[in-house]
């Protein structure tokens, strides 16, 4: 769980925009996010249901103490949201160097973002789910220690 709090950290977005949506009928926000930290996102999310699978609980693979099931089931369904909105998370468009929505204002910009080893463009909506759900478990994990 550490890990996947500390990757989820670490993945900010490289670039914020909107585009019209017509499901919406509305501008539907958006987010770049770099593709090895993605990538360090799922892994590390796929490493905790593998744990807990064969642990049997999610509280288990997390260490929680079973002599407290309220914490426990408490922190069991804040990881179980957590994962579920990372699943949720998945990039509608990825690619290599430049990211053709992200506009470039000045050569420096185009520079980087060329060479950009990776990215992913996924739903802001989706994406603050996992914020969400991070920070809340961030929230219940340091302040019960």
């Amino acid at each position: 769980m550490e890990e996947l709090l500390a990757a989820l950290e670490a993945n900010i977005p490289v670039a914020r925009g909107s585009r019209w949506s017509a499901e919406r009928s509305s501008h539907a926000a958006w987010l770049v996010m770099d593709g090895d930290c993605a990538e360090r996102v799922r892994g590390a999310a796929t490493a905790l249901r593998q744990s807990a699978s064969m642990d049997g609980t999610t509280s288990e693979a997390m260490g929680c103490p079973s002599s407290d099931a309220e914490h426990c089931s408490s922190r069991e369904a804040l990881v179980q949201e957590l994962l579920a909105a990372i699943e949720a998370n998945k990039p509608f468009a990825t690619g290599t160097g430049h990211c053709p929505d992200v506009p470039c204002f000045d050569r420096f910009d185009y520079e980087v973002e060329s060479s950009r080893p990776g990215w992913e463009q996924v739903d802001g909506d989706r994406a603050k789910r996992v914020e969400k759900a991070a920070a809340a478990l961030r929230e219940q994990v340091t302040g019960n220690r």
